[in-house]
């Protein structure tokens, strides 16, 4: 396993997960975060909304 990166994702999960399985019956799931950010005039909030991919 030396061959994979560790990734922590801080934000709110939007949904409930979607699980899935491959051709090969790998299980996975899909979801999406929302981070919010703040405007270059910091006046603003605006969230971003990032699908991702856990196996």
């Amino acid at each position: 396993m030396a061959d994979l990166n560790k990734v922590i994702l801080v934000g709110r999960v939007t949904n409930d997960f979607l699980l899935q399985k491959t051709k090969n019956n790998i299980s996975y799931a899909r979801n999406t975060i929302a981070v919010t950010r703040y405007t270059t005039s910091n006046t603003q909030r605006v969230s971003d909304f990032l699908p991702f991919v856990a196996w």
